[in-house]
């Protein structure tokens, strides 16, 4: 089956639009924290731990016995139950009562959670406290089913969610570090970024601004937006800003997906490999030729552009590989041709 390169080119359209500044950073102390815990879960049908994992008849001992009652080992022999890892993210000023989505992650042999009720489990944070409990029945997105020696699996199902699972038991104060300033903290560092945030504060004539590194901008706060911080927070968020964008390509080696930024430009360089030999120069109108050609075809392709992109559709109009995409990018970084990052995954 023949290799196709998919380019995802990202376009100046994308970036050339304003976003607004509730969507590049997050304030200071107002994060989420992680939560978890371990619970039982049961009603599987016969999709449960085995006898083996002795963890899971050990807690649902404990857990009877706490009910008054006193079971055997006989009682506790099918596989209808399994230990799980229930996981959450608890998002800041979540209050009490609110509910949210818990996560259900089975740690035994249990072949599929699905059709299973998780028995009520407390979520502990880093600290050791209880800030959420969860219960409920379990989704399962993946599909499992064994007859005899044949057994077909699609997807993941010793795993699921339960939607609104969970129950905020006790709540995380945001306490601002100083009262006289608001600190913006960007969610990916950025000079040019930071440096517009506040210019772009400024200019709407909501505050002073200093930027004291790239990932954060201080909002210094006036008698009046302590009197009604909420709205003034409202204010800065809807502030629109043009973020700055690095120059980047990704590469999945895997699917042979390239993620091109806009900013990634190619200077002239020659380069052979293999039976593909590619050359890129200047005409005297400044106007960039690519010329890409295999040698064993004898197919050539000539267009003009100075992006990676105009590259890439050369290169697959050849139906290059995804390795020899991935190469062939390297080569040219090596030369000294594209000063963006390369990054493969």
């Amino acid at each position: 089956m023949k290799n196709y390169i998919i380019l995802l080119l990202l376009s100046c359209s994308i970036f050339a639009t304003q976003t607004r500044i509730k969507e590049l950073v997050y304030l200071e102390n107002a994060r989420s924290n992680m939560i978890m815990g371990y619970g039982l879960v049961v009603g599987l049908k016969n999709t449960g731990d085995s006898p083996r994992v002795l963890m899971t008849q050990k807690s649902m001992k404990n857990l009877l016995n706490k009910m008054g009652l006193s079971p055997n080992d006989k009682d506790l022999q099918g596989k209808n139950m399994a230990s799980v890892m229930v996981t959450a993210e608890l998002p800041p000023y979540a209050k009490n009562g609110q509910k949210l989505d818990v996560n259900v992650s089975s740690i035994g042999d249990a072949a599929s959670l699905r059709g299973g009720t998780l028995l009520l489990t407390p979520l502990t944070g880093a600290d050791g406290n209880a800030y959420m409990t969860a219960q409920g029945n379990i989704v399962v997105g993946g599909i499992s089913a064994e007859s005899g020696e044949i057994r077909y699996q699609k997807n993941e199902s010793n795993r699921g969610i339960i939607s609104n699972g969970g129950i905020v038991e006790k709540e995380v104060p945001i306490i601002l570090t100083d009262e006289n300033y608001l600190v913006l903290n960007l969610k990916s560092p950025d000079y040019i970024t930071a440096t517009r945030i506040g210019t772009a504060i400024e200019a709407a004539g909501l505050a002073f601004c200093e930027t004291t590194d790239p990932a954060a901008v201080k909002v210094r706060l006036s008698p009046e937006h302590k009197k009604d911080k909420v709205g003034f927070i409202a204010k800065l968020m809807d502030v629109s800003v043009k973020p700055d964008v690095s120059a980047k390509i990704v590469i999945s080696e895997r699917t042979g997906a390239i993620v091109i930024g806009e900013k990634v430009r190619i200077s002239p360089v020659a380069i052979n490999y293999g039976d593909i030999s590619i050359k890129i120069d200047r005409d005297i109108y400044d106007v960039v030729n690519i010329n890409v050609s295999e040698t064993n075809t004898n197919f050539k392709v000539i267009q003009n552009g100075d992006t990676l992109s105009d590259l890439v559709k050369s290169l697959n109009a050849l139906g290059a590989k995804p390795s020899t995409m991935v190469s062939i990018l390297q080569a040219i970084k090596a030369a000294g041709a594209i000063t963006a990052e390369i990054e493969v995954i």
